[in-house]
């Protein structure tokens, strides 16, 4: 993704959660084969490989299959959101949220998980 906007949200993370990130979906990929994160955010549009073909690749192998994927993308249009949404992200987030928001939807999504694992 844009580095500039990698850095904006990784500094509005940064400071609640531990923040690694991936210039391309196969940088990530092979940060992943030695890495397990509680959650990634994808962006729909990237080099190489987009965001849905990194998906299916993350739930295509045994040790990434299991980890939550949110798509935090520019990407609003119809087909765009459906095409991602038949691929059972935890969540379809657009680059236009504001900070506040981001956080609330992050903490929210794991309190549901720690909520979820504790029944």
């Amino acid at each position: 993704d844009d580095t500039t906007y990698l850095r904006t949200i990784r500094g509005w993370l940064k400071d609640s959660y531990r923040v690694g990130m991936a210039n391309s979906g196969m940088q990530a990929l092979t940060w992943l084969a030695g890495n397990t994160p509680d959650l990634i955010l994808l962006d729909y549009d990237m080099p190489v490989t987009d965001g849905p073909q990194v998906l299916k690749m993350i739930h295509g192998e045994p040790g990434s299959s299991d980890i939550p994927v949110m798509f935090l993308t520019g990407r609003s249009d119809k087909k765009s959101i459906m095409k991602v949404l038949s691929l059972k992200p935890a969540g379809y987030l657009l680059k236009s949220i504001d900070r506040n928001t981001l956080m609330e939807t992050l903490d929210n999504y794991f309190l549901d998980q720690m909520m979820k694992d504790s029944e």
